[in-house]
């Protein structure tokens, strides 16, 4: 009998701990971060097998940073109220899961000058905001 190799032990390893969860792959959000970003903070949740997704980020990072973080992830419009209150925006926070008790989610309460994606094709939405020195991220997907 012919004993498995190195390599197909290695990735059978890496596929059962991503699965398990003990190893997490960071977040296009958390990767858009400039790598000195400080004070990070992130909550993930998975509906599992219907595709049910919702994230939320926030770290300390400067506005010009904040620039290029909503590049880096697409977001190109830039909510009004007046002209996107029939997309029934709103943040997505942790008190979806585990983490209800986050004290560190407290993002601003206007959304006007958040910068946004929708995806009504993939019912997708992701908002990002800059506020008082930190960027705030939220992610849907239903």
């Amino acid at each position: 009998m012919r004993r498995p190799s190195m390599s197909l032990l290695a990735v059978l390893t890496i596929m059962v701990l991503l699965c398990t969860g003990l190893i997490r792959i960071p977040s296009p959000e958390r990767r858009a971060l400039p790598w000195f970003a400080s004070n990070v903070h992130e909550f993930r949740w998975n509906g599992g097998i219907n595709g049910d997704y919702s994230s939320c980020l926030k770290a300390r990072i400067s506005q010009t940073e904040f620039r290029t973080f909503v590049d880096r992830l697409g977001l190109d419009r830039v909510y009004s109220e007046k002209d996107h209150s029939e997309l029934n925006v709103f943040w997505v926070g942790p008190e979806m899961g585990a983490d209800s008790q986050a004290d560190w989610w407290d993002p601003p309460t206007s959304l006007e000058g958040s910068h946004f994606k929708h995806v009504i094709r993939d019912e997708y939405f992701e908002i990002a905001k800059y506020h008082n020195g930190h960027v705030y991220s939220s992610v849907l997907q239903w």
